[in-house]
């Protein structure tokens, strides 16, 4: 069962928590006027080139400058020549670029931007510089990605961008999916008219309602509750769910006990576990987590493990916890960048190739 909780009580912070058979997998945290940025699109403007780094640095008029990888800048930028090598002529200082943000700042890093544009829609995502023509949800049976696609190869998608259909277009019809792709592609086309219109740096479009869209973005076909506390939230909710789900209206749940939510449901207390440096897995074992400004470290370790008999098979099982654990703490709590994991030695080249697979399947 899948379940999502909305803590809204609070006008500083807003916290949407999504479980899974009572198991925290996905959690948003909405600081007021903390200058959410994520999603947003702006006109940029080149400050630095850093051929060493293979990127550059822009002014998107935030405290600090955005970071843009070279392979995040599409060709219309920056082509490639015969060799497949960046042209890097084709930039430079000064120059005005339209970008996303895909990560906000964190301390001393400044956000982590793409030209990859992509707009979300109630059923689709919209990605105008796709090199992909259409992707459908993982949610989806085989039946139900049959249809659709026939359905994307109907809505003749314009060469050079792409489309994603979301979970909620999960049995929607032609018209539902035709009616959102063309909206998003209004909604793209006013972006570049603000773009053409707007010097550097300058906000071209915001994210909508954080309550909305995270919603948007965690529904799932197994979401069998929303449970909010406020009322203003539940109609807010109710009017998007009318829209896009009206068979899950009724799930929609306005709680009003005296307890905060989050202590109701006991999802504070695997809240604070995301700030736990040591992370015990099932069977005795632990993984520790070090986060400094350059990476992420996670060591593994045995410590009282007794699954398995001997030590290669202990390691085995440890590594196989450790690795299934590892890629839920990178979700819960939003970590990217360089990842160095340490795991257990093990003697068994094949044991070894099992636990390359397992995270290929959980990190790719």
């Amino acid at each position: 069962m899948e379940t999502i909780y909305i803590n809204a009580q609070w006008p500083e912070e807003l916290r949407i928590a999504s479980l899974r058979d009572g198991k925290l997998y996905d959690l948003e945290i909405e600081i007021a006027n903390n200058n959410r940025n994520k999603g947003n699109i702006y006109n940029a403007k080149i400050v630095k080139i850093e051929s060493s780094l293979n990127a550059v640095f822009v002014d998107y008029g935030q405290s600090k400058n955005g970071f843009l990888p070279l392979k995040e800048i599409h060709k219309g930028y920056l082509p490639k020549d015969e060799n497949g090598k960046f042209d890097m002529s084709a930039i430079q200082l000064g120059q005005k670029i339209l970008v996303q943000v895909e990560k906000d700042e964190r301390g001393e890093k400044g956000a982590a931007l793409t030209t990859y544009i992509s707009l979300a829609g109630t059923y689709l995502v919209y990605m105008p510089y796709s090199s992909k023509s259409s992707a459908i949800s993982k949610q989806a049976e085989h039946k139900e990605r049959a249809e659709l696609k026939s359905i994307l190869d109907s809505l003749d998608i314009e060469s050079g961008s792409g489309i994603i259909v979301r979970t909620a277009g999960i049995g929607k019809t032609k018209e539902d999916l035709s009616w959102d792709y063309n909206a998003l592609k209004n909604h793209w086309e006013s972006v570049l008219a603000s773009s053409h219109q707007n010097a550097a740096p300058c906000l071209i479009f915001q994210e909508a309602n954080p309550i909305i869209r995270v919603l948007r973005d965690n529904l799932k076909v197994e979401t069998e509750k929303i449970i909010v506390d406020t009322q203003e939230a539940y109609n807010q909710i109710k009017s998007f769910i009318e829209r896009i789900r009206p068979n899950l209206v009724d799930a929609i749940e306005h709680n009003t006990s005296s307890l905060p939510l989050f202590a109701q449901y006991d999802i504070d207390d695997q809240i604070k576990d995301i700030y736990e440096r040591h992370i015990k897995l099932p069977s005795g074992g632990e993984i520790i987590i070090d986060t400094t400004e350059a990476l992420t470290a996670i060591d593994i370790n045995s410590a009282k493990s007794t699954k398995s008999g001997d030590i290669e098979s202990t390691a085995l099982h440890t590594n196989l916890e450790a690795v299934t654990a590892i890629a839920h703490q990178l979700k819960i709590r939003d970590i990217g960048g360089i990842v160095v994991i340490d795991f257990i030695d093990m003697v068994d080249k094949k044991n070894r190739g099992t636990i390359e697979e397992k995270a290929k399947e959980l990190f790719i």
